[in-house]
């Protein structure tokens, strides 16, 4: 086959011979829509508990995939010769210790009356309450809840949502929340304003359930004060001269705030404690002709377990399964892996194949990989990356990082040109909420393949009967056509220039073109860096990769929380005063943000 890398070819060129006959090289056997199937149905049974992270069903998971590959004789690619690569990571917070509510000689019972939020500072205080309305403070509408009122050292007692929800006159959008309605970002406000800790309650008027949100699972980082949920009736009982409907009405009805003390004082105790779990990425080998490059494809297989952070049904306790995400993907790696493992020939570079553990909390698992790889990341081809390729509709494949390599968009076109044809949406720079991305801020270049987005997401409904196994079938042979190809190239990487969206939702959509370092240590105050887009508005600042982000203007920055905050709150065009840390000396940097495309 090697001659074919020289045969000439006046209507396809060499890329198209590589691309429409590599199944004569490495790629023979065709992959199979009933082993595609029988893995997703494995995968997302409910047996498997959604493999959420940290649990005996994911745990199954990874044996499962584990098995595989050494049925198909795959090399073992992770720890000490064996199939596994073994890592920690935070997966979960749970109530622990001292968790006192009490007021005026009553205690309030916790998870019953109130609870704590995963956000919370674990600690003790006791001090009185003021009640701050919607306890925001957007100078961009003339609003701030904490004007008039002292609540330094104090408890705040806080509204959830926003003034005027559902309603085109207010004074906010009305009719969506901002990201001053985001529960992190009233922490943020009460924080800053010197209080020592926040209740929240859902008032009579908004349109949102008064149980107890779950505590959050995932994910969570201090906002560094005391923060709590309570109960409309507990609240009552703790200040019963506060009119809540009274004064809900007249914040919503003309649009000023009514804060005021409520006369009493109470003692908040928070007690939490952060699991960490041992987590297993899975690798497997096969190696190829050509000893000095490989190709990593790559899949996820955690979700979200019962639920909790992550989850659009959030009051729903039941299995995630997470048919399409991404058990889907997982099924096409291991279809890969066994339509090169059982190939006549060697593949032109060596395979890697990862099944990547903890993506749904923050690509811990990919993170841990191009830290400690199993084939060297500088000679490392590209990383395939299959995250959510089970639902085809109208045949529209998205492909991710099209723009991470400057062969990239001819190979897939080229790619694309065996009947049926998808329509191809190929696109970006190699950053995005997937495992790509890990390698991507590491030089290598990606393609996320991925089929979109579904009313299923990130639900109890994503289940196997869900999955359009045609259309998983196309796009898993669609991938081992772009794999033959990729392995036939010497691909220029591309480094993305235009500034694009930071991690955040909502507000202004500000942006800086930073790229954080989703591998920070959990006990670093601040944002680490692991790179800022060229010509980005970090860039042009002066900011780099490496830089730890602790200020911006007069607030400290602790975590990704905290930095998201400021984005969704301020405006594209405004110059901020930004303090890093770099190399043992602090810098301060202006920077004017751009908007989020």
């Amino acid at each position: 086959m090697k001659s074919v890398r020289f045969l000439p070819c006046i209507q396809v060129g060499v890329l198209g011979l590589a691309v429409l006959f590599g199944a004569r090289h490495a790629g023979a056997s065709a992959p199979d829509v009933e082993h595609l199937r029988r893995h997703v149905v494995y995968l997302a049974d409910d047996d498997r508990m959604g493999r959420g992270v940290g649990t005996v069903g994911l745990a199954a998971a990874a044996d499962y995939v584990a098995a595989r590959f050494e049925e198909l004789g795959l090399e073992p690619g992770g720890d000490d010769e064996t199939y596994f690569q073994s890592f920690e990571a935070t997966v979960g917070v749970e109530i622990e210790g001292d968790n006192l509510l009490e007021a005026n000689g009553r205690a309030w019972k916790v998870d019953t009356d109130w609870r704590p939020y995963a956000f919370s500072e674990s600690g003790r205080g006791s001090a009185s309450a003021v009640f701050v309305g919607y306890g925001i403070t957007a100078p961009e509408y003339e609003w701030d809840d904490y004007a008039g009122v002292d609540v330094e050292g104090k408890f705040v007692v806080v509204l959830a949502m926003e003034p005027g929800q559902d309603d085109s006159t207010s004074v906010f959008e009305g009719l969506a929340p901002t990201a001053h309605s985001n529960l992190y970002s009233k922490a943020i406000y009460a924080r800053e304003h010197g209080a020592l800790g926040m209740l929240i309650v859902v008032g009579p008027r908004t349109e949102e359930d008064d149980r107890l949100a779950r505590l959050r699972q995932t994910g969570a980082q201090s906002s560094g004060i005391l923060c709590a949920q309570v109960r409309r009736s507990t609240l009552q009982e703790l200040t019963p001269d506060l009119d809540l409907d009274a004064l809900q009405r007249a914040i919503d009805r003309d649009g000023t705030p009514r804060s005021r003390d409520t006369g009493v004082s109470l003692t908040l105790a928070v007690g939490l404690r952060h699991e960490r779990a041992a987590l297993r990425n899975v690798i497997g080998v096969v190696q190829g002709s050509d000893p000095h490059r490989a190709v990593v494809l790559g899949a996820h297989y955690d979700h979200l377990g019962m639920g909790g952070t992550g989850s659009l049904a959030p009051d729903a306790h039941e299995p995630h399964n997470g048919a399409d995400d991404n058990a889907s993907g997982t099924a096409a790696l291991l279809e890969l892996a066994r339509c090169f493992s059982s190939a006549p020939t060697a593949p032109a570079q060596t395979l890697v194949f990862a099944a990547f553990s903890g993506e749904e909390i923050g690509l811990a698992g990919s993170e841990h990989y191009v830290d400690h790889p199993t084939f060297p990341l500088q000679f490392t081809t590209a990383m395939l990356n299959m995250d959510m390729v089970g639902r085809l509709s109208d045949d529209k494949l998205n492909v991710l990082g099209a723009q991470s390599a400057t062969e990239f968009m001819e190979l897939l076109e080229t790619a694309n040109r065996v009947e049926p044809r998808f329509d191809l949406r190929a696109k970006g720079d190699g950053y995005g909420p997937s495992d790509q991305m890990a390698f991507y801020k590491k030089q290598v270049a990606v393609l996320h393949f991925f089929t979109g987005a579904h009313a299923d997401y990130h639900k109890p409904s994503d289940d196997a009967d869900r999955i359009n196994y045609p259309g998983l079938l196309r796009v898993t042979e669609y991938v081992r056509r772009v794999t033959n190809a990729v392995m036939q190239q010497r691909l220029t990487f591309v480094a993305q220039s235009a500034p694009a969206s930071d991690t955040g939702v909502g507000g202004f959509k500000s942006s800086l073109g930073t790229i954080p370092d989703y591998s920070q240590p959990e006990d670093l105050a601040g944002v680490l860096l692991a790179d800022v887009r060229q010509e980005g508005p970090a860039a042009q600042a002066g900011l780099k990769g490496g830089d730890l982000i602790v200020r911006i203007d007069a607030m400290d920055i602790r975590n990704i929380y905290d930095f998201m905050h400021v984005l969704n709150t301020r405006k594209p065009g405004e110059t901020i005063q930004i303090v890093v840390e770099r190399q043992g000396e602090r810098l301060t940097l202006d920077a004017i943000l751009g908007s989020r495309k």
